[in-house]
């Protein structure tokens, strides 16, 4: 639980606050933007939620956040503010965020009638969370994109009965993993599910492509809100940022309209010029 005892110097006055504990993840500014904004290093309550979408987008950060550091003082939550959230078609966020991934991103994507449901990387296991993916089918794989955003996915796998998979250059990161990708080139895991790998980010990265709209990146690829176009993260490339922009060149030969990544925004709706968009990405990369 936040502690108002321990508030960030820069909040706003109101019932909301981020304390000290902050990591500065940046997922409270991916939910409600405008409402937290950045100190350079931890996010703080630039100014109090002002209509009901807001406070609603302040509570999802609050359940989002990977180290409890928001606080909202006796707002009551709204019966809307609730994970999974649905994004598109069958494909929701998980919310939840783990502090061992750093506030990555994790998603659940139902299949038809329930069966053979996914999940991309791992939320941290809320019984809420587990519950509603239950009621919902289970969760038969879970598909990890890199050694990064592993996680609790052992713990969630064990539950559910999942197979877990990762490419083999990753897969020291998850002893519990039951299935394994292998090489640079795609593979269809099984129907509407192609496994890409990319290599870059780290050596075993794998974007996964859900019946070819929806293009789970990992922390390869993100929508850049303010430049409103995709970007990838040099600071943070831990094996060869010449790598990544080689796999992003082949990625770039699939068809997707969504981008969904670990860290970083997700695209605000279906975009279908995204390829041609990487391409360009991948050209930048290199000057």
């Amino acid at each position: 639980m936040a502690d108002p005892a321990r508030k960030h110097s820069r909040n706003a006055s109101g019932p909301w606050f981020v304390d000290d504990t902050c990591i500065d993840c940046g997922v409270c500014r991916e939910h409600a933007p405008g409402v937290f904004d950045d100190a350079g290093d931890a996010s703080f309550v630039a100014r109090e939620p002002a209509n009901p979408d807001e406070i609603r987008r302040a509570w999802l950060s609050l359940l989002a956040c990977p180290t409890r550091s928001i606080g909202s003082s006796g707002v009551p939550r709204p019966a809307d503010a609730v994970f999974p959230l649905r994004i598109d078609g069958d494909v929701s966020l998980c919310g939840y965020t783990s502090r061992e991934t750093f506030g990555g991103q994790a998603y659940f994507v139902r299949r038809q009638d329930g069966h053979g449901n996914l999940l991309v990387d791992s939320p941290r296991p809320v019984e809420a969370l587990l519950h509603s993916l239950e009621s919902q089918g289970g969760v038969a794989d879970i598909l990890l994109t890199h050694r990064d955003d592993v996680a609790h996915a052992g713990e969630t796998g064990a539950r559910f009965g999942s197979r877990i998979w990762i490419h083999e250059d990753d897969a020291d990161s998850a002893p519990f993993a039951t299935h394994f990708i292998r090489g640079t080139q795609a593979i269809e895991l099984h129907r509407g599910v192609l496994a890409i790998p990319i290599p870059g980010h780290t050596r075993g990265s794998v974007a996964f492509l859900v019946d070819g709209t929806y293009l789970f990146s990992g922390d390869s690829l993100a929508w850049d809100r303010e430049a409103e176009d995709l970007e990838a993260f040099r600071d943070y490339t831990w094996y060869s940022w010449e790598a990544q922009a080689r796999s992003l060149e082949r990625l770039a030969t699939h068809s997707f309209t969504w981008v969904l990544p670990g860290h970083g925004d997700r695209t605000p709706h279906a975009m279908p010029d995204l390829p041609a968009r990487l391409r360009a990405l991948a050209r930048r990369m290199r000057r």
